[in-house]
C-alpha cells in the first residue's frame, strides 16, 4: 500500500514530464485503479471462500510486483494502464481481505487485530511518501517505482510464510452447506 502514496505523488509527474501526457489522460490512468478495485474487491471475497484469503494476499502481492515493475519500465501510457490493473489486484486483496486475515491470526482479539491492520495502512502511507522522496532522488523517474516492487516482494514473502505457518484449512469447510444463515 505504500506504493500507492508513492505512485500518486510521482506517476502524474512522470506522465507529464517524460511522456508528455495531457492532463485528461493522466487522470484516466490514475482513475483506472479505483474503478477496477470496485469490481475486484467483491470478487476477492468470493474467491477467498474458494481459495483462502491468505493465498489471495500472496497473489495480490505478486500482482503488485508486476504492476510496479511495469511502472518502472513503462515508456508508454498503455503500459501504465496495465500497471494500474495489476496494482488494483494488490489493493483489492489487501483492502478486501487483509482485515479478515488479521482477525483469523488473532481470533481472541478481533478488535485489536482490526486496529493493528488499519494502523498499518496509515504507517504504510507515511513510509511510501518518505521512501518515494528518497527513491526519486536516488533512482529518478520512473526508476523510483522499483521501490514499491521490492516492498511488494518482501510483503508477498511475508504473506507466503505466514500462510505456511497457519494450520491448513479448507476454505469451504469454514461454513457447512447446511448451516443456518447468519444475520
Amino acid at each position: 500500500m505504500s506504493g500507492d502514496t508513492l505512485k500518486l505523488s510521482f506517476l502524474p509527474l512522470f506522465m507529464r514530464e517524460q511522456l508528455a501526457a495531457p492532463a485528461w489522460l493522466q487522470g484516466a490512468v490514475i482513475s483506472t485503479q479505483p474503478v477496477l478495485e470496485l469490481l475486484l474487491i467483491p470478487a476477492m471475497g468470493v474467491l477467498a471462500d474458494r481459495c483462502g484469503a491468505a493465498r489471495l494476499l500472496v497473489v495480490g502481492a505478486c500482482a503488485g510486483i508486476i504492476g510496479n515493475v511495469l511502472f518502472a519500465l513503462g515508456q508508454s501510457i498503455f503500459v501504465l494502464f496495465l500497471g494500474q490493473a495489476f496494482v488494483s489486484v494488490l489493493v483489492a486483496s489487501v483492502l478486501g481481505l487483509g482485515v479478515s486475515v488479521a482477525q483469523d491470526l488473532y481470533p481472541e482479539g478481533v478488535g485489536y487485530a482490526s486496529s493493528v491492520f488499519f494502523s498499518g495502512l496509515g504507517l504504510s502511507a507515511a513510509l511510501g511518501g518518505a521512501l518515494g522522496s528518497i527513491g526519486v532522488a536516488q533512482l529518478g523517474m520512473p526508476g523510483v517505482f522499483v521501490v514499491p516492487a521490492i516492498i511488494s516482494a518482501a510483503v508477498g514473502l511475508g504473506f507466503y510464510l505466514m500462510r505456511l505457518a497457519q494450520p491448513a484449512q479448507d476454505p469451504a469447510a469454514k461454513r457447512p452447506e447446511d448451516a443456518p444463515e447468519e444475520i
